[in-house]
């Protein structure tokens, strides 16, 4: 199934793009690890973390999927080289499908209270402390 691109946000890490890459890799590994206790449950994910590898890792991206009872989801991470010596570039981009009545208000509830937004700031925000990177 093709899901539609929801959005992609980006940000320039003050890091070398090795260092940048094995944050990424360890964030997506704690998104796949992760316990979401009741949420989880209530939301019916799949698997339990919500998350787990979607494809084949490459070099410079790597993608997780999921669903739960209101949606089928993915994230993908890309880096690349930044737009000077020394900075690296992340990009998240979310894909996702919402089926039915109840998946049109899950999906208004997430998109229109800013919380996706929030979270995908919140993943860039990890992934450039991990990188050791300071904030410009």
């Amino acid at each position: 199934m093709t899901l539609p691109q929801l959005d992609a946000h980006t940000a320039t890490i003050e890091a070398p793009g090795p260092v940048v890459w094995e944050a990424v890799c360890r964030y997506a590994t704690s998104l796949a690890r992760a316990d979401l206790g009741l949420l989880g449950r209530a939301l019916g994910t799949v698997p339990s973390s919500g998350f787990a590898p979607d494809g084949k890792v490459e070099v410079t991206e790597v993608a997780l999927a999921g669903r739960h009872r209101f949606a089928r989801y993915r994230l993908v991470f890309t880096v690349t080289a930044g737009d000077r010596p020394g900075a690296t570039t992340v990009t998240i981009a979310s894909y996702a499908g919402f089926a039915g009545l109840r998946g049109r208000v899950y999906r208004a509830l997430l998109i229109g209270t800013g919380g996706h937004l929030l979270a995908v700031r919140r993943m860039l925000e990890s992934i450039r402390r991990d990188s050791g990177a300071r904030r410009r």
